[in-house]
């Protein structure tokens, strides 16, 4: 069956709406803070153990291996929507949809020069809507893409040394300055 005109925005809107973001599986979601719930209440020894690390941090190997394992440290971010998928929700605004159910009437009643106005004051509506929304989002992702933040990790040599697991960190670990999306779990 066909919907009737007053279905459309809400339609459009059903399959155009944005999603919640996907990028990190449930399973991963729920087992996290438990996790972290557990370490925790665990003494420093007994945590970097079950972090199976040490006092002197991790070797860059173990880093890499690490870092490919459980992947970047960053934040799920939405799956931008396509340009007309954008500008088909800006269309379908109940303002617009006013404009254009005016423009389909005033057509149908013999006025085209009505109906073409409104279209084109739609159309220029929904472009500087748009246009100014991607320079805005643009100028955010600049923002971002400026500021780095970045984390100091230990790194141990790759010669294990004889000092404890549990002693202060040796002459072997090296401080070193990372972006914060490579901190891996057992970095010190």
């Amino acid at each position: 069956m066909a919907a009737s005109i007053t279905e459309i925005p809400r339609l459009m809107w059903h399959y155009l709406r944005p999603r919640k973001p996907t990028a990190i599986p449930r399973e991963v979601k729920n087992e996290a803070p438990s996790r972290y719930h557990r370490i925790a209440q665990l003494t420093p020894e007994q945590a970097l153990e079950d972090l199976r690390t040490s006092v002197d941090g991790l070797d860059e190997a173990e880093a890499a291996q690490r870092l490919v394992k459980h992947g970047l440290n960053a934040v799920a971010q939405e799956a931008k929507p396509s340009i007309l998928a954008q500008l088909l929700v800006r269309l379908g605004t109940p303002l617009n949809v006013m404009l254009l159910s005016l423009a389909l009437i005033s057509y149908i009643l013999s006025d085209p020069r009505a109906a073409i106005m409104i279209t084109v004051m739609v159309i220029l509506s929904v472009g500087l809507s748009f246009v100014q929304e991607y320079r805005s989002n643009k100028a955010a992702a600049d923002l971002r893409a400026m500021v780095r933040t970045t984390a100091t990790v230990l790194r141990r040599n790759t010669i294990p040394n004889s000092t404890s697991r549990t002693a202060g960190p040796s002459e072997g670990a090296e401080r070193r300055e990372i972006p914060i999306e490579q901190l891996v779990p057992g970095d010190i």
